[in-house]
């Protein structure tokens, strides 16, 4: 027996007990807006333990000064995450985006706690592989303005991650979807969309018009789920064939 035989046996398992690369994050399904004070909303399929649920909020007539507000579903145990936020100290809206990796299967109620306000709240659910979806804090950032044009810029510093915006105006309607996102929020004074991208340092920034133009401001927030590169020597390696 050749010598090389076991060395290529241990070589060989330990390719193989390397991490698969994670699958492209798609999202899976979305619920539309329900509104009210403390809204609930429900999803209309099974959400699978280790996926990833988002919830948009859009809430209005808050007060002077910022909310605390927090989400809960009736599958998963705990508090979601929150992913962002942004208030508006003329307009007293508040926009809140929150996150959470789901830690049962089930086709969850979400609720939303507010102690002021008259709420929006949408849904999304992120399917990805078998990697562990992380929050992005180097993509977060807001914008605000007075234009017909809400605008963001939006780079993806993480392989496999979605960004997801989350925007409101006191002006005119989103018309449109803007170029490159998908729409997970529809129509209106709200918006939401999100934009997955493959790689990291991948430019999509985002601009959607008004019907006219009034204060808006949006929400920028990321996910991501991509596997750590394997590190080899530089020199590589080859294995020789043998008998």
């Amino acid at each position: 027996e050749s010598p090389m035989k076991p060395l290529k046996a241990l070589l060989i398992s330990a390719i193989l007990a390397l991490p698969l690369p994670c699958l492209a994050l798609t999202v899976a399904q979305t619920v539309g807006q329900v509104k009210g004070t403390n809204p609930s909303s429900a999803f209309t399929a099974s959400v699978a333990s280790g996926t990833v649920v988002v919830a948009i909020i859009e809430c209005g007539d808050v007060g002077g000064s910022p909310i605390s507000t927090a989400v809960a579903d009736n599958v998963s145990s705990g508090a979601y995450t929150l992913l962002g936020q942004q208030y508006d100290s003329v307009s007293h809206i508040q926009n809140d985006t929150y996150w959470k990796i789901a830690n049962a299967t089930g086709t969850p109620t979400v609720t939303l706690t507010a102690p002021s306000g008259y709420c929006s709240l949408s849904l999304l659910q992120v399917i990805g592989g078998t990697c562990t979806p992380t929050s992005d804090s180097a993509i977060a950032n807001t914008a605000a303005g007075s234009t017909a044009t809400v605008a963001i810029n939006a780079t993806s510093t993480q392989n496999n991650e979605i960004m997801i915006a989350n925007a409101f105006s006191l002006g005119g309607y989103f018309s449109a979807t803007p170029t490159g996102w998908s729409a997970n929020l529809a129509g209106g004074t709200y918006g939401g969309w999100d934009a997955i991208e493959a790689s990291s340092g991948t430019a999509n920034n985002l601009s959607a018009t008004l019907s006219a133009a009034g204060d808006w401001a949006v929400i920028l927030g990321g996910i991501y789920d991509a596997a750590a590169a394997p590190a080899f020597h530089s020199g590589g390696f080859a294995l020789s064939p043998s008998n």
